[in-house]
Parts: structure tokens; C-alpha cells; sequence
């Protein structure tokens, strides 16, 4: 056995003092065994934080949050590691780590610029296919072809003269023929590689959260987590929700990106209103998570990944568009959550790597880095700021509507089961419709990169494009016809075609969308360039689409290379963010997150939800309902030891319930001690519980406090490593708005609410009502009922007594009958044979539930109260009295009480008990207790009875004295002093007064 294993630890001290025991062998040997398991799964950083409060983990399950804190935590117990030990080799290791940073961003930069120089390539030539092909190099896209423009080489511009590129036909209707075969191949190969990257997302369970359905019916279901195709879409949704904190499986494997690129290419080539812009962002942020995984830097610590993650990022934009500091921004605006001065120093050498590569590889044969560069060597004039707002608040109008329209389209087509089932067919669909409604415009029948270039361009120098023929024609109504009708077919083919199953992103269409719409207004502007207004129109539709504003104006210059215009931009970006605000508050990658369900905190949306609200909002509003506080809260006696089948059954009910990342809250002595996770629970039983043998019934998860037999330590069955001691906690009183931020900022997993003044883990879980003139006025009836009865016996045993109803209620109050039965018997010294107390007591119990059924009346103000308590769910409610079980419930029915307490949850001394007894013996409330869950402390009785306040309080429960039930001010003092002086903590005189007496009972 290893030397290490023989030194007395926080794991092994109390072995030494067995050391001749016979059995300390086999824990040394299971003690080992697990050690070694340990070491196989939990990294040596993290292996270093179980000596301190925070204890270790676990890698992050899929599709569960990381621990920002802990992470920060593991990272500076990494850091101390290697910077400050000496010696020259140490001081070259510790360089070497703190430049990783800087070599891993360079070189996500430099594969980001390889693989999106392979995508345009092939993107550019698989899209002219659709329309012919070159004779001299059957590879070349039709630029090449005819413009001697080549990538890697600089080419010279050779015109549009071309007799090497070869038309399928020359025929509108052949061309259309063969144009729309092609497409539709495109569109059915990219969505079935996209197939090939379908995953079922784990779930623990078909859980129910906090409903009060029962859980456990839902154990033998089959448990089936959601399916989602990682390659489809833009992918910037997803990684959004990754650099939030989430964790998705496999999402940045190397098989999506290379299903991504591959479908990317294939998804443009169809003519398909979407762009590769969005897939590049996926594409680079994968290639971060893949040189991060070389570096264990990163490898082993979420937080640090997430930095190198949001780096990447700004590659992707870069790439997609030349525009390496808008690319920065985009990543800052849009994409992270968390995004500190070093992320923006190594997302700036990112992107700059993968703008210089690029640039050399040259995959437009143009030499240059600006995708649509233009010169209009024109300015523009103050009558002009209208044009530009009017674009804005176009493009507001289109990307809200669009924004509406997708959601519902989302929603509603994709719903039906031929669409859901079969995406292929969906894609399909969407290409035939594009190509029907696209191939007849000559402006949209090109890729979408080619349309934003027809239309910016300026038609006042020599260039002979089909737009500027167009334009200098007199009659141009045709012209304008195919501009507008451009702009809504953008739209319309937008809307339904963002969310297919294949590569998408939305940014090249709301541009081209954009355009259109600018380049029609432009047509009635005089002396200034159509195409100034065609490029602002492009930015503000995006705006309206994405609400991006910052990193926007500036891509849109780097896309240009107009400096001169950042002002028009700047106007119809903002203006079109306002208005498309007014119609849909969130942008459509919120909407995207939106429909795929993935979790992610908006701080600002958040923020915005709780001042929203009438009243102050508090912490304590978020407190579990009962149930739920009962199954996440472990109760650890003082020796640190818990039964080995309580953490089995916990773990069991977290799963039921659907939870993945949740955990227990360790409580002692009413105390909070720590914070267990989930997934290190599971680990725990199920994985080092293989070693230690079934019979070890113990299991530590907290230091010992007290002296504890041998026998129960030597199991040696220890948790309590994994247990976080140092968990974060907010006062129950605290405002919504300090909860909201430190989630927000903090990136917190949990947090334990704790009660004001007394730090104690909140708290009052269940109340336990008295029934008789506490819900019910029922005593004087129930009294008046059975002193007939009362007097029966008396005359029966030939004594000449007598009661009224009155007489007997003060004499017996808070008495069942059968109690009142043997106080007669003691006073008037008689003896009546067991079966004739029981037949006198279903005597009185038939006799008083016709009674109440005819006269029973709720308690003065109960009802509202009842109604806020239900309405909560913060509390669980349970009837606990003295009287017969069918009394109680004839009660509670009549006046309408029985909706608020379930069946099981209505307790009777006189019935629930195995032996019957009554108040004020504890037993009642102990057992009703131990039915629900709870320990006393954790309850608040309301009692109005000498006898009922005091089975309260000896059965340890906090207790509220009612006195509104009597009569007159000089009874109720009478009986307020009474009840106080038998141990109830607070007094009430009126239901109204419930939430002030409740508030005094969790703060004692």
C-alpha cells in the first residue's frame, strides 16, 4: 500500500486506534481502493482543495452548471503551485504558463482562418454549380473562372467577359430546371450530414420540479432527455449558453465542426435565405474548446475554458467578414457573460491571427481583407439624417416582426409531427420554396454575399453590372418592382427558413434584406449614390434582427471599408434597436434560446422582471415549497455520520424529480453545515460505494463533534471531501434585486437562504392547526352535542349532575369526548368497561357530526388567510386535534377549509395513533410530524386551548396562542395569560394579525 495511505489524515486518524483490530486490514485495503478511484476520476488540482472548506469535485456532469467560485478557487491553488516555487526549470514552467493564454489564442486564430478559407472556397464553387461550370478547371467558382482570380494569388480584375465558363442551358426554363435539381440536392445533403450529429440531452428523470404530483410516479417511466442536432442552426445560441456557465455535451466536438463546415457549405450553395457568418462563430468556438483541451490549464478548469472560449469567438466574425476588431466586439456584445480585460487582450490577438491568415490565404482572389469594399466618393447632407432614420425604423418594424414571426413559425409549423420527425423533408420544403420565389428576381437568385455586393455597389463609375443597366434606365418600374419584392421575399424566406436543420445564420439574409429595402428608397434620393442607402438599410435591418448596436457599426465598416459613414450607422442602428425593442423586447438569438430550452440567466431581462413587480420583492419568496425543503435537506446528527440508505433515498428523490445539478443542504443542529452536490452524491454511493461493503450502514460527511463508538468510524465510508463547507447564503429579508445579482455576477450554483438574526437555514416549513374555535367555530356545538350525551351517563350511574354545553366546554375544553368521558369518571368515581366508553364515544362523534354538518362556521378572518398561505406555497399545511379523525373532517368540509389540507395531512389524537390518547399529550403532534417530514422545530402550531398549547410545546414546536374565539375582552385576556404561561411564544387575538404573529415566530 502506498506510504501515503499509512499517514494519519482527515480520512483515516481514527483507524489508528484500531490498529490491532483485525478488520483494519480490510478498511486499509477498501480505503485504497477507493483512493485509487478517486485519483482516476478527480484531476491533482482538485485533488489539492479537499484539505480546505470547499472541498473537491468532479468533473462537470453534461448539461449541468459550472462553479464559477470554485473554479476561481482551484485556479489560484494551481497558480500558487507553479509560480512560487524557485529554481530556474520552475521559473521556465511558470513562464510557459503564463503565455499559454497568448499561444493558444494565436493559434485558434490561425486554424479559425484555415478552415473558413477551405469553407469559402468551397461554398463559392458548389454554388455556382447551380448554374454551370468552368471548362478549364471544373473545381473554380465562376469568379475564378472568368476573373483570373485565384486563391493564395492576387489576381487582376479581367471583367465579365467570359467564354470559360459554360451555362447548362441557355433556356430560362432549363436553367430554372437544373438550377432547382441542384438546390434541392444541396439542401437534402447538408441536412442529412446535419443528421449525423443528432444527441438525446441526459435527464435524470421526468421530474415534476416543485408540483405536488406524486414524484415517485413517475420512477418507472422511461427516462428521455430532448434531442437536438448540434450542427444545426448558427450555434451562437448554444454557445451563449456555454459561456454563461451551462455545460452541453459534445456540442464543440471535432465531428460537429466538421459536419458544420462541411453543411454549411452545402446549406449556402442552395440559395437558402441564411449565411455561413453564424456556423464560422460555432466553427472557431470549437476550435478554442479543441486547443484548450490540449492545454489542462483549460482542460481542467470550466472558468478558464470559458475565457479561452469567448477569445475564439471574435475569430469567427473575424473571418466571416474581415472585420477582426468588430469581431472583438461581437464577442464582448453578444456572446459572453463573462468577458474580464485579459479575455479582450487575447480575443484581439485572435482575431488579429485570423485576419492576417486569412488575408494571405486570399480565398476571394481579391488580395484584400474588406469583403464589400466601396468607394461612393460622395458625402451626405443633414436632409439626409430623415432617410436614415426612416431605415431605421424599417429595419426595427422587419427584424420585430421577424423576430414575432419566427417564434410563432417555430412554435407552431415545426410543431406537427411530419415536420418534427422528418427535418429533412422540412428543408426540402424550404428549398423549393426559396428557389420558386427567388430564381424569377435577377437580384436574388445569386448566394447572399453576391446580393449585398450588387447592391452596394455605385453605378456612377464604369461598372456594368445589371443593377447599374437597371438604373440607368428611364423606365424603371420593373427594376423597383424587383427590388420590392426582394425585400418581402427576404423576409417571408427569412422567417421560415432560420431554425431548419441545417448550418444557418441569420446575419447575411436580414443584410441582404436590408439592402433591397435601402437600395429601393435610394431610388428616389437624387445626387447621392442608392447604394449609400442600400448599405445603412443593410445595418439597420441586422440591427432590428440581432440588436446588436457597437460591434454592428463597426463590422459594417470594416465589411465596407466606409469610415465616412459610421454616423448614418451609428443613426439607423439605434433607431432600428428602439422600435424592434417596442414590438419584441428580445433579439432572435434570446427568441433561438428561447425555443431550444437551453438555461441561461439575463441579468438586465431579470432585473427588469423584479422591479417590475407592485411591491418590494424579498429572498424568501424563492424558499421551496415544504416538500421540496424536505427532500433537499440532509439532517446530520452531531457525529458527522449519516445512514448509508437516508443519502440513497435523497439521491433517488433528487432524480425523480428531474434535478441534474441540484444537491442536499447539510443542516446540524438547525445550523447550515455545507452543500453536498448531486453529482459528487452520486458518485459517492454509487461509484467508491462499490467498495466499502453493503453492511457499512454509515457514511461521513461532516467532521465529528462528539465521541463516537469505533465500530460505527472503521467503515471508513467518507463523503465529507466532497462536501462544499463554505457555501454562500443571503438573509431571507434581503431585497430580490441582491439574489438576482450575485447569480448574475457571481455565477453562482446555489444559494442558501438563511433566517434574519439567527443565520439559521430557513426555516418554519409546515404549520399545524388546531381545529375546534381555532379554523372552526366548533366547540360550543360540539359541547352543546354531547352534554346531552354527557348527562346520559350520569343518569346511567344514578348521580344527580348535570351539564350544560357551556359547563362542560369550560370544564373539558381542548378535550376529545373520550377524554371528557374519563375526567368524569375520575370526578364522580364510576367506572365504565372499555367497550362502553367506546360505544359512548362513537355515540357523541355521530351525534356532533350532524350537528356540525348543520351549523358549523369558519373562525372569524381565517379565510383569507388560509387562501395567502395557499397561494404562497411557502409553507405546508396539516389540521392536528384532539377530536375524532370523521370530526375533524365533517368540519373542515362544511366551511369550505378542506381544498387547503390534504387528506393525509389531517391528524386526530382520538384516531391517527396507534393507541388513542389526547392533548395534552405531545404524541399527536410528534406523530404528526414524523408523517410529514418535518422535525418540530421546523413547524408552528396554533393552538387556543390549555391543553393543545401544551402538547405544542412539550413536542417542541414553537406555538402560536389564538384567543379570538372567545368571548368578551376580559375572557380572551383571561385565557391570553393562561396560554403564554404554558409555553406559547406569541399571542394573537386576530386571524388578520397571522403574518405579523408568523414573521415573530421565525425570528425567535
Amino acid at each position: 500500500m502506498p506510504a501515503d495511505l499509512e499517514q494519519a489524515n482527515e480520512r483515516t486518524q481514527l483507524l489508528l486506534h484500531v490498529a490491532n483490530d483485525r478488520r483494519l486490514s480490510v478498511v486499509q485495503d477498501e480505503q485504497a481502493e477507493a483512493q485509487s478511484i478517486l485519483s482516476s476520476h478527480i484531476s491533482k488540482e482538485e485533488r489539492a482543495l479537499s484539505t480546505v472548506p470547499v472541498g473537491e469535485r468532479l468533473p462537470y456532469n453534461d448539461y449541468t452548471t459550472i462553479d464559477w467560485l470554485h473554479d476561481l478557487v482551484k485556479d489560484s491553488f494551481r497558480y500558487r503551485g507553479i509560480h512560487h516555487e524557485s529554481g530556474i526549470r520552475n521559473r521556465i514552467f511558470a513562464a510557459f504558463d503564463s503565455c499559454q493564454g497568448w499561444i493558444a489564442s494565436a493559434l485558434i486564430g490561425v486554424l479559425t482562418a484555415g478552415v473558413a478559407f477551405l469553407v469559402d472556397v468551397a461554398e463559392a464553387t458548389v454554388s455556382d454549380w447551380k448554374q454551370g461550370y468552368c471548362t478549364k478547371i471544373v473545381f473554380s467558382n465562376r469568379e475564378t473562372c472568368c476573373n483570373d482570380r485565384h486563391p493564395l494569388i492576387a489576381g487582376n480584375d479581367a471583367g465579365e467577359d467570359c467564354q470559360a465558363w459554360y451555362p447548362w442551358s441557355s433556356a430560362y426554363w432549363g436553367a430554372f430546371a437544373i438550377y432547382m435539381g441542384f438546390a434541392l440536392a444541396f439542401g437534402i445533403i447538408s441536412s442529412s450530414v446535419t443528421m449525423l450529429t443528432k444527441s438525446n440531452l441526459p435527464a435524470a428523470a421526468p421530474g415534476r420540479g416543485d408540483q405536488s404530483a406524486d414524484i415517485a410516479a413517475g420512477g418507472d417511466q422511461g427516462v428521455v432527455g430532448k434531442s437536438m442536432y448540434l450542427a444545426a442552426g448558427s450555434g451562437i445560441p448554444e454557445i451563449k449558453t456555454i459561456l454563461s456557465g451551462f455545460v452541453i455535451p459534445h456540442f464543440l466536438d471535432f465531428k460537429v465542426m466538421a459536419v458544420k463546415a462541411v453543411g454549411a457549405v452545402f446549406a449556402v450553395a442552395t440559395g437558402m435565405c441564411l449565411g455561413k457568418e453564424g456556423p464560422f462563430v460555432h466553427i472557431s468556438t470549437c476550435i478554442a474548446y479543441l486547443v484548450g483541451m490540449c492545454f489542462p490549464k483549460y482542460r481542467e478548469n470550466g472558468r478558464k475554458m470559458r475565457e479561452l472560449l469567448s477569445a475564439g469567438c471574435s475569430s469567427g466574425l473575424s473571418v466571416a467578414f474581415g472585420a477582426p476588431i468588430g469581431g472583438v466586439l461581437f464577442s464582448y456584445e453578444e456572446i459572453s457573460t463573462y468577458f474580464p480585460r485579459k479575455v479582450l487582450w487575447r480575443a484581439f490577438l485572435c482575431s488579429l491571427f485570423a485576419a492576417v491568415v486569412l488575408k494571405e490565404l486570399n480565398p476571394t482572389g481579391t488580395g484584400k481583407l474588406v469583403l464589400f469594399e466601396t468607394s461612393y466618393g460622395t458625402s451626405y447632407q443633414p436632409i439626409h439624417y430623415l432617410v436614415f432614420v426612416l431605415l431605421g425604423i424599417a429595419g426595427g418594424l422587419f427584424g420585430g416582426v421577424f423576430c414575432k414571426a419566427n417564434f410563432l413559425w417555430s412554435k407552431s409549423f415545426r410543431k406537427y409531427s411530419i415536420i418534427k420527425n422528418h427535418p429533412i423533408f422540412e428543408v426540402f420544403l424550404v428549398v423549393l420554396a426559396t428557389v420558386l420565389l427567388q430564381y424569377p428576381n435577377p437580384l436574388t437568385r445569386e448566394p447572399g454575399d453576391v446580393i449585398i455586393k450588387n447592391l452596394l455597389v455605385d453605378c456612377r463609375g464604369s461598372s456594368g453590372s445589371w443593377v447599374c443597366e437597371q438604373e440607368a434606365m428611364e423606365k424603371r418600374s420593373g427594376y423597383i418592382g424587383w427590388l420590392a419584392y426582394g425585400t418581402i421575399v427576404k423576409l417571408v424566406l427569412t422567417t421560415i427558413t432560420f431554425g431548419c436543420k441545417v448550418p444557418s445564420g441569420v446575419i447575411i439574409p436580414a443584410l441582404d434584406g436590408g439592402a433591397f429595402f435601402g437600395r429601393l428608397i435610394g431610388q428616389w434620393i437624387p445626387s447621392i449614390s442608392p447604394g449609400i442607402f442600400a448599405m445603412v438599410g443593410a445595418a439597420a435591418f441586422l440591427a432590428g434582427v440581432s440588436r446588436m448596436t457597437i460591434s454592428l457599426c463597426v463590422i459594417m465598416f470594416e465589411l465596407t471599408g466606409e469610415l465616412e459613414y459610421i454616423v448614418p450607422h451609428m443613426i439607423a442602428i439605434l433607431v432600428a434597436k428602439w422600435v424592434a425593442d417596442s414590438i419584441s423586447p428580445s433579439g432572435v438569438y434570446d427568441l433561438a434560446q428561447a425555443v431550444l430550452g437551453h438555461p441561461f440567466l439575463d441579468l438586465d431581462h431579470a432585473l427588469g422582471l423584479v422591479q417590475s413587480q407592485r411591491d418590494s420583492t424579498l429572498v424568501e419568496c424563492l424558499i421551496p415549497p415544504p416538500q421540496t425543503m424536505q427532500e433537499i435537506t440532509l439532517q446530520v446528527p452531531r457525529s458527522g455520520l449519516v445512514l448509508r440508505h437516508i443519502l440513497e433515498d435523497k439521491l433517488n428523490l433528487l432524480k425523480r424529480r428531474g434535478l441534474m445539478d441540484a444537491g442536499l443542504v447539510l443542516v446540524q443542529d438547525g445550523m447550515l453545515q455545507g452543500y453536498l452536490a448531486e453529482g459528487e452524491l452520486d458518485f459517492g454511493l454509487n461509484e467508491l460505494g462499490k467498495v466499502w461493503a453493503k453492511d457499512t450502514t454509515r457514511v461521513k460527511v461532516l467532521p465529528l463533534r462528539t465521541q463516537t463508538p469505533d465500530s460505527e468510524v472503521e467503515t471508513g465510508f467518507d463523503l465529507s471531501h466532497f462536501v462544499d463547507r463554505t457555501p454562500l447564503t443571503i438573509c431571507a429579508k434581503a431585497p430580490m434585486e441582491y439574489c438576482v445579482e450575485m447569480f448574475g455576477k457571481l455565477g453562482l450554483r446555489y444559494l442558501c437562504v438563511v433566517e434574519e438574526g439567527s443565520g439559521k437555514l430557513v426555516g418554519i416549513v409546515e404549520i399545524l392547526f388546531d381545529c375546534d374555535n381555532t379554523l372552526v367555530l366548533s366547540e360550543e356545538l360540539a359541547f352543546e352535542a354531547c352534554a346531552d350525551l354527557a348527562n346520559e351517563i350520569l343518569e346511567s350511574r344514578k348521580i344527580s349532575a348535570r351539564y350544560t354545553g357551556p359547563v362542560l366546554m369550560n370544564e373539558f375544553v381542548g378535550q376529545n369526548f373520550r377524554g371528557v368521558v374519563k375526567g368524569m369518571e375520575d370526578k364522580y368515581d364510576f367506572t365504565l368497561s372499555d367497550e362502553q366508553r367506546e360505544g359512548y364515544v362513537k355515540q357523541e362523534e355521530d351525534r356532533v357530526i350532524a350537528t356540525l354538518k348543520a351549523k358549523a362556521q369558519p373562525c372569524v378572518n381565517v379565510m383569507p388567510e388560509l387562501e395567502k398561505l395557499e397561494k404562497s406555497k411557502k409553507y405546508g399545511l396539516a389540521v392536528v386535534s384532539s377530536s375524532a379523525l370523521r370530526r375533524v373532517q365533517a368540519s373542515v368540509e362544511k366551511v369550505g377549509q378542506a381544498k387547503y389540507f390534504p387528506t393525509d395531512h389531517i391528524f386526530s389524537a382520538a384516531s391517527s395513533l396507534e393507541k388513542p390518547t389526547t392533548k395534552p399529550d405531545p404524541a399527536i403532534y410528534l406523530h404528526a410530524c414524523k408523517v410529514i417530514g418535518v422535525k418540530p422545530g421546523e413547524c408552528c402550531a396554533v393552538e387556543d386551548s390549555k391543553s393543545g398549547t401544551l402538547s405544542a410545546v412539550r413536542a417542541g414546536i414553537p406555538t402560536i396562542a389564538y384567543v379570538g374565539s372567545y368571548s368578551g375582552a376580559e375572557k380572551q385576556e383571561e385565557m391570553a395569560k393562561l396560554l403564554i404561561d404554558n409555553g406559547a411564544k406569541v399571542l394573537m387575538k386576530d386571524w388578520a394579525n397571522f403574518d405579523k404573529c408568523l414573521a415573530e415566530i421565525e425570528a425567535l
